[in-house]
């Protein structure tokens, strides 16, 4: 079914149940079609439970990094947790959990802002800006290669190859 097609599907299915007040039992691999739908959602690995939850905790709080993966775009930093800071190839961000020689944080593309270098202690260099209308998705590049993506406001003025800052606010970080 084309895109159009499939969302009017869906309000379709959403009002029905929601009319008939009944319990289902709706199989997907369609992430959108989960997330609009689901009040619970089960997301499987291998024939094993993954994770049980509501769409925004699928979504936002992920158990472990297969499921940060597998519903939506994911970006992962990697790095270490010392002395209340998450220091990454790209900076730093303040962090409350405990030290960790090792540690990876995941978050969503839209709870992210591109700022000014000096508004924050992550520094990345735009790789590339694509734009699709009511957003802009931009490939961020660290100095170890390693790439973030991030959907700006379609008037957002960027210019490919500035050094920009990466603001997220450290309660939309879940740990993978």
């Amino acid at each position: 079914l084309d895109a159009a097609l499939r969302e009017h599907l869906r309000t379709e299915i959403d009002a029905l149940l929601r009319s008939l007040a009944i319990t289902a039992i709706y199989v997907t691999h369609d992430q959108a079609e989960a997330l609009a739908l689901g009040d619970r959602i089960v997301v499987m690995r291998q024939g094993a439970i993954a994770q049980i939850g509501t769409p925004r905790e699928i979504y936002f709080k992920p158990a472990d990094a297969f499921v940060a993966a597998f519903v939506g775009t994911t970006n992962r930093l990697e790095g270490t947790i010392r002395d209340g800071r998450f220091e990454t190839a790209a900076g730093f961000l303040p962090h409350a959990g405990a030290d960790a020689a090792k540690a990876a944080l995941a978050f969503r593309p839209e709870v992210a802002r591109v700022c000014r270098p000096e508004e924050t202690g992550l520094h990345f260099t735009i790789a590339q800006v694509h734009f699709l209308g009511a957003r802009q998705r931009v490939l961020l590049a660290a100095p170890d290669d390693s790439r973030i993506i991030v959907e700006t406001a379609p008037e957002e003025p960027l210019t490919l190859g500035a050094r920009v800052g990466l603001a997220i606010d450290p309660s939309r970080l879940a740990p993978v």
